[in-house]
């Protein structure tokens, strides 16, 4: 190379200096695309290495969710089976329980079957003793027990109340307890009672308090009328001419207590405000 006519200024002399220039400008331009390639080489690597890592992370979350979702089945899974256990275990103890209320109730069937063939077969010699047949009846039927059955019949063997009538009194009394004056007596009182109330008032009397579940004042008052009042107690029990309540109200409120000929015309049926006035002692 030497000198000679620039082609582009035209000017000798500067041919090698154009070719200097131009090599030195290709040689900065070639260092300038090698930095950029490798700028990009390393930006490439910088990104695929982040992608890797990425796709790692991906992959290690992936598989720890996976972990996790095979774990909480496995959870789930732990739960049902001890459900599963736990039901099976309450069916047995159920099963268990119905299978020994069964042999239970089986047992006192038969026990009951066999007390009751025992009352059957014990009461013939007991109605041949002289109690009656229907409070042996009542005893076999387990409405009384054997102890209130030996009660009655010890405390009415002498009299002569032990007929059938009374005995379905008494037994409404001491079996069913359904007599307002009885009900807070025990059954050794009832019979007491009951006792009491036929030697005092007599079998009308108690008859009509068992049928009409008498209260215990409504009874002093039928025993104060069997004593002081005969007709007018007769008409109550007996003849259902006057109600209890209005003979009540005659004696205690009317003024009748001391009017013996003017009470007789009440229960003759004459009316008694008029029968009253005519004996003087209404109140007008």
């Amino acid at each position: 190379m030497g000198w000679g006519t620039c082609s582009e200024c035209g000017k000798k002399g500067m041919m090698m200096k154009q070719y200097l220039n131009r090599y030195y400008h290709s040689r900065c331009l070639q260092a300038l695309i090698n930095s950029i390639e490798e700028e990009k080489e390393a930006e490439y690597l910088k990104r695929r290495e982040a992608k890797k890592a990425a796709e790692e992370r991906a992959e290690k979350e992936a598989k720890w969710r996976k972990m996790a979702a095979v774990e909480k089945e496995l959870i789930a899974y732990d739960a049902y089976v001890e459900q599963r256990i736990e039901a099976a275990e309450k069916k047995a103890k159920r099963a268990a329980a119905a299978k020994k209320a069964a042999a239970t109730r089986k047992k006192k069937a038969a026990e009951e079957k066999a007390e009751y063939d025992m009352r059957i077969e014990r009461s013939d010699s007991l109605v041949k003793a002289g109690i009656p047949t229907t409070i042996v009846d009542a005893w076999v039927d387990k409405k009384i027990t054997k102890e209130t059955m030996f009660l009655i019949f010890k405390t009415f063997e002498t009299t002569e109340w032990l007929k059938e009538n009374l005995v379905n009194h008494i037994l409404t009394i001491v079996a069913e307890n359904n007599i307002s004056y009885f009900r807070e007596m025990s059954i050794p009182e009832m019979i007491s009672q009951i006792y009491t109330i036929l030697s005092t008032g007599g079998e009308e009397m108690f008859v009509f308090l068992v049928n009409e579940n008498l209260s215990g004042e409504e009874i002093d008052f039928l025993i104060e009328c069997q004593m002081e009042f005969f007709p007018l107690y007769l008409a109550i029990v007996q003849g259902e001419i006057i109600e209890l309540n209005f003979a009540i109200k005659l004696i205690k409120d009317y003024g009748f207590e001391n009017q013996q000929e003017a009470l007789k015309e009440v229960i003759e049926g004459a009316d008694w405000e008029a029968v009253a006035v005519k004996y003087g002692f209404f109140q007008i």
